[in-house]
């Protein structure tokens, strides 16, 4: 019982103190610290080991909520908590109005639309094992509804519109009437980053 005591405070303390020592160090940023350095962060555990010791060794209750309140980590994650489930709500499966399917050579796209005005569009590459590459990617944003489809605003302020040409949503910009049917030429001015969103020659179907 003893040894494991140890343990479960070592690693506990560490845990909390890990937390607070980088939170400062990214509070206070002293010169020469790199822009990228940020803090390392972990919830929950270092609480737990600790109120596991607590309860084992039957030490008085009111350490409990010291040990949960002195770590950084937890508050930081109950402080962001609300924002991230209100964020997840948005775009979650129970609130998908509708769910649009496409695919183009090895990549894979499933653009869902959301009763909270929220699109969010996945995309997924299948390459052959050891090729290099993406292999998923994820955007998320506003739209709203057209006469003939919708119009979409990523996070980032890029524009695309949707038309609905019998079962099939074509993602475009420009629609050329060709002998085959409709054909996306131009989706937008895409920044370079943007590569791999791009859904030029994109057709979605129900």
């Amino acid at each position: 019982m003893i040894v494991l005591t140890i343990v479960l405070v070592v690693f506990g303390v560490f845990i909390q103190l890990l937390s607070a020592l980088t939170g400062l160090i990214c509070w206070r940023r002293p010169k020469g610290l790199s822009e990228s350095f940020s803090p390392l962060l972990v919830p929950l555990l270092g609480p737990l080991l600790l109120t596991l010791a607590i309860h084992l060794n039957g030490w008085p209750w009111w350490l409990i909520p010291i040990a949960w309140l002195t770590d950084l980590g937890t508050l930081v994650l109950l402080w962001f908590l609300p924002s991230i489930i209100r964020q997840a709500w948005k775009t979650s499966r129970f609130t998908c109005v509708l769910l649009l399917k496409g695919s183009v050579e090895n990549a894979q796209a499933v653009l869902t639309f959301h009763t909270s005005g929220n699109y969010l569009l996945e995309k997924r590459w299948v390459r052959p094992k050891g090729e290099e590459g993406i292999v998923g990617m994820g955007e998320e944003g506003t739209y709203t509804r057209t006469e003939s489809g919708f119009r979409l605003n990523s996070d980032e302020q890029v524009d695309r519109s949707i038309e609905r040409e019998g079962i099939a949503y074509l993602i475009e910009r420009k629609l050329v009437r060709t002998e085959e049917g409709y054909l996306v030429v131009e989706e937008t001015d895409l920044p370079e980053r943007w590569v791999y969103h791009t859904l030029r020659n994109w057709v979605f179907q129900e």
